[in-house]
């Protein structure tokens, strides 16, 4: 699969001293002095350009590199000089034959040094240009030998006649690792990156107007390019499952939100092509050695990606195939809205969707360039939402849809398996549900043998699982919605209850805001209220159930869960119960205990922790204590919070009105002008002038590791008499 293109830091700097004193070169100075032979560092490697890991720069023989200088407080520079490796092994450069290095007695010089040397290269003062290739050539497979030519660095100097100059790459370095999926051995012969709008090679200014040289594009015509191929010059030969290295240099270039860049790898057993569409700026720094792995299938992601169930020994297992190969797949999955590019970040391999739509193929574009699959999920109607299953007309129209939505998608390399519906069985009463749902799945399989059929349930309800049993046996496994404490019987209920195929939890989490009651835990409010759980305390609750509930069935036909939420709540009864990262994308305490079940270890990095709700206090109570206060009234919060990792922690308060969501259905900024400062760990706050039920969350954020942790009061504003006043304890006689 791609991978999404990672800027990796690098070492870029080369350090270049020039002598003050040189008598092998003083006959040829006619003004007198040294023509200041340039000295610098060498490396241990014998070509001019090593990309490891610190993206290296070394030289050899036939290296030569441009000089310019300018007495100091002059801005009339030399012309074009050009300096020869004098000594590969020392670094040194000097003069070129005939050169001459204006270079008085006494007087300091402001320089720019330009490697490599191009005899067009125009005075610092001028509007010269360089170039970029547009067409790039390596030579076979893990060659870095033509990089040189297009690895265009820079540095200054003033006032000094033995300059020290740290040379900077300006170009942005592209490294695909492009490794052969397809079903027999390939040899690569051309890779191009198109950049859509954005201008990736052809002539530029090498820009001085700053300390930090950099590159600015001329306009240039046809000679600016917004496509650079690698040409592979001898073949690149890849037995299948074998991987090579290959390398661009660009010019830097910024991917705008809604934008593509397109990938092309072509080779003798076809075209394999990839297009990304980021949604937030994809940018390519100068002096970044950019790498993004590609799985060469001989026909881009349109070469489907064939799972399998199966039982051995009286266990299910699914299986991933490549070609004849196959090896089994377990899914760490998560149940999505957002952020789906960083699942595989964290350990996970799939995401479940709920629906097929406009966003679909930017969603799947997701999966394919970051390794991931896709638990597709397929909107039908629901008799609660008053879709009749009676009605014949309906229900064969509704089986046309889905099948052009299989047809469409069917053959994208990143699918892993279709999921009829989810929570059909909610308020159902017409069992004809089923016979539809078995058609579907039975048309599925025609259309599609390579991914298998589901269906999600709430929850395991007697009636429902013996009437999936009897009436839709065309279903591959079953998906079951179910949370704390209801998902501990799921395993026993689907096997009592006649179930005899795999199973997955598709959605899962803490106790639903449906089952709350005073005498739960967390509880509701004497007003009906949702008690909310700190973050820690459901990271705790989500461990317990991947390892006793999920992680323990794996032999008793488990083959997989996909936790909810991924991303964060757009609607609900409380918009902070599920979400898994905040709107800033921080991480909550739950997917640190997710990287530790799929993985074997926890990050090393831990999200902070606030432990329990007697963490945080309102006025010295909990958020048990059932908390009001009067309008417009003086109160008080504090909470407690933590960093494993020892990171400092900044704060975020806020007060929303109950069931109040933003224009994009997440939690909302706040009401304004209550909490006099918001960024500490103890506030003061004036209660909302308006009666009515609201809540106070607070946020511990750790910035540097991009993880928080949360905790929430909800409390009543009153016209009469609160908490604060007479509750139990408080003298104020």
């Amino acid at each position: 699969m791609v991978k999404r293109l990672m800027n990796i830091p690098v070492v870029a700097m080369v350090i270049l001293s020039a002598l003050s004193a040189c008598s092998k070169y003083m006959e040829e100075n006619p003004n007198g002095g040294a023509p200041s032979v340039i000295l610098l560092a060498n490396d241990k490697c014998a070509t001019k350009t090593t990309l490891g890991d610190d993206y290296s720069v070394v030289w050899n023989a036939n290296d030569s590199i441009t000089v310019f200088n300018a007495q100091t407080g002059s801005t009339v520079y030399s012309s074009n000089l050009k300096f020869k490796i004098d000594n590969a092994a020392a670094g040194a450069f000097a003069p070129a034959g005939g050169v001459v290095v204006p270079f008085g007695e006494g007087v300091l010089y402001d320089w720019f040094v330009c490697s490599p040397y191009q005899r067009w290269c125009s005075k610092p003062n001028s509007a010269g240009s360089v170039t970029l290739a547009g067409a790039q050539t390596q030579d076979g497979n893990n060659s870095t030998s033509h990089i040189g030519a297009n690895d265009i660095m820079a540095g200054k100097a003033y006032a000094t006649r033995a300059p020290d100059i740290a040379l900077r790459h300006l170009g942005t370095l592209m490294k695909f690792t492009v490794k052969n999926f397809s079903s027999s051995s390939a040899s690569i012969s051309k890779i191009t990156v198109d950049a859509g709008e954005t201008i990736i090679a052809g002539a530029y200014k090498v820009d001085l107007t700053s300390d930090t040289p950099s590159l600015s594009p001329l306009s240039m015509g046809s000679s600016s390019y917004k496509s650079v191929t690698l040409n592979i010059s001898s073949g690149a030969y890849l037995p299948t499952g074998e991987s090579a290295d290959f390398y661009l240099v660009l010019a830097p270039f910024t991917i705008a939100p809604g934008n593509t860049l397109s990938i092309t790898v072509e080779g003798t057993n076809g075209t394999c092509s990839k297009t990304i569409t980021p949604s937030s700026l994809l940018i390519f720094e100068a002096g970044k050695y950019n790498t993004a792995s590609f799985d060469y299938v001989g026909g881009a992601f349109n070469i489907p990606t064939k799972f399998t169930l199966e039982q051995s020994a009286g266990v299910w297992k699914m299986y991933k195939w490549r070609g004849e190969a196959k090896e089994e797949f377990y899914m760490k999955g998560v149940a999505a809205n957002n952020y789906y590019s960083l699942v595989d970040d964290f350990g996970g391999n799939v995401f479940r969707t709920y629906s097929i739509n406009s966003s679909t193929p930017q969603i799947l574009s997701q999966a394919y360039e970051n390794g991931l699959y896709v638990y597709m999920g397929i909107a039908i109607g629901r008799e609660r939402d008053g879709f009749d299953y009676g009605n014949a007309d309906a229900v064969a129209t509704q089986l046309e849809r889905v099948r052009g939505q299989v047809l469409k998608y069917r053959d994208h390399a990143s699918v892993m398996c279709w999921c009829i519906g989810n929570e059909t069985d909610s308020k159902y009463t017409d069992t004809r549900l089923w016979t539809a749902i078995n058609d579907i799945a039975q048309m599925i399989h025609e259309i599609d043998p390579n991914h298998p059929v589901t269906t999600a349930l709430a929850g395991t309800k007697e009636s429902a699982v013996r009437e999936v049993v009897s009436m839709a046996p065309a279903l591959d496994f079953l998906s079951i919605n179910a949370y704390y404490n209801a998902i501990s019987g799921v395993r026993d209920n689907l096997s009592n209850y006649g179930w005899t195929k795999p199973w997955v939890m598709s959605e899962f989490g803490p106790r639903g805001t449906w089952a709350l009651s005073s005498g739960t835990e967390p509880p509701l409010t004497s007003w009906g209220a949702c008690v909310e759980q700190t973050g820690t305390q459901k990271a705790g609750i989500y461990r317990s159930i991947l390892a006793n509930d999920i992680i323990a069935h794996k032999n008793d036909g488990c083959i997989g869960s996909l936790i909810f939420l991924w991303g964060y709540q757009t609607h609900g009864e409380v918009l902070t119960w599920y979400g898994l990262f905040d709107k800033n994308g921080y991480s909550f305490p739950v997917v640190d205990e997710l990287t530790c079940s799929w993985t074997g270890s926890y990050p090393p990095k831990r999200a902070p922790v606030i432990t329990d709700r007697s963490s945080m206090t309102m006025n010295g109570y909990i958020a048990d204590d059932n908390i009001s206060v009067l309008l417009g009234s003086l109160n008080t919060a504090s909470v407690v919070a933590s960093s494993p990792c020892g990171a400092a922690l900044t704060y975020k308060w806020l007060i929303y009105k109950e069931g109040r969501a933003a224009s994009d259905g997440s939690l909302p900024d706040g009401i304004s002008g209550l909490i006099t400062d918001d960024t500490i760990s103890s506030i003061s706050f004036k209660a909302p002038s308006e009666s009515g039920n609201y809540r106070l969350v607070v946020f511990a954020k750790d910035d540097v590791n991009k993880k928080v942790a949360s905790a929430v009061i909800p409390f009543q504003v009153k016209a009469g008499v609160g908490t604060s006043e007479w509750g139990a304890g408080n003298v104020n006689w």
